[in-house]
């Protein structure tokens, strides 16, 4: 889809491109770091610009409410397409699903537009990607990018790092009969301690006054088929560098049994892990 005229002149009257950024894709990690980074962004300057896109427009309209909800004086406007939000916006941030939707997004969209840039405008424009795709195609894409002029930073997200020993650690302790309050204390003052337990910890009440998605019933973190996509990413890549990863493998493969065996897990938060161990 082109951008249409009217679209590009409402963003033109609502944003000042060199003080815009444009965030793309607002699923379920892409909602909550771009509200993080345009609230802060807020904070140290309230004449800031900020664009929202997302290929579900309801998201994009959701995302723009709930933020004047809670910052009602600020600038946000909605690209209908990836062409119109770079356009709008010096620096663009860019959360997708995985490899297709990023070549789609940068060859499709943005290329074409950094192009015919005005040369100045071009080498002023950041693009960071904060996807997990295939290293080949983040090379590409940013090669890509640099040669329009612009400047190209890969800034993948990470927090999914064993958490399948947090889930196993606390099952197993649990049934020995600890609390999961202290089992989880422990854990988190030792050598243990890590995102995946302190934050992201997959039994129900074990970290008071925090709210990780398995109090929501898993529902509002990271896909658990998203996980399986991004462990496949892995030993895709070890493969062609034939570096061995045993432990990867070992995770990819119960992560594709959990789908399986308990498809309504696949949208939920890969948390949801524990529940799989808990009933096998």
């Amino acid at each position: 889809m082109r951008p249409s005229l009217r679209s590009l002149k409402e963003l033109e009257r609502i944003c000042n491109r060199h003080k815009s950024t444009s965030f793309i894709g607002l699923g379920r990690m892409g909602h909550e770091m771009a509200y993080n980074l345009f609230s802060k962004q807020f904070a140290r300057d309230t004449d800031a610009h900020f664009v929202v896109c997302d290929a579900i427009a309801d998201s994009a309209h959701a995302f723009s409410d709930k933020f004047l909800g809670q910052f009602p004086s600020a600038k946000i406007a909605i690209a209908s397409t990836p062409e119109e939000a770079i356009l709008a916006s010096q620096i663009v941030v860019t959360m997708l699903p995985s490899s297709p939707q990023v070549q789609s997004v940068y060859s499709e969209g943005f290329l074409p537009v950094l192009r015919k840039l005005n040369p100045e405008h071009a080498r002023n424009t950041l693009c960071i990607d904060s996807t997990t795709l295939d290293v080949t195609v983040a090379r590409n894409v940013a090669a890509d990018v640099i040669s329009t002029g612009a400047e190209m930073v890969d800034a993948p997200v990470s927090g999914g790092v064993q958490q399948i020993v947090i889930g196993e650690a606390m099952l197993l302790g649990q049934r020995l009969g600890l609390d999961p309050v202290v089992l989880a204390g422990v854990i988190n003052s030792s050598t243990g301690g890590c995102w995946a337990s302190s934050v992201n910890n997959p039994v129900p009440s074990s970290l008071p006054g925090k709210s990780p998605p398995c109090e929501r019933d898993y529902e509002g973190g990271f896909a658990t088929a998203l996980m399986l996509k991004d462990m496949g990413l892995a030993r895709e890549v070890a493969e062609k560098t034939k570096t061995a990863i045993p432990l990867g493998e070992a995770a990819e493969e119960i992560y594709r049994q959990v789908i399986a065996e308990r498809p309504e897990l696949s949208r939920k938060d890969f948390s949801s892990v524990y529940k799989f161990l808990e009933m096998s």
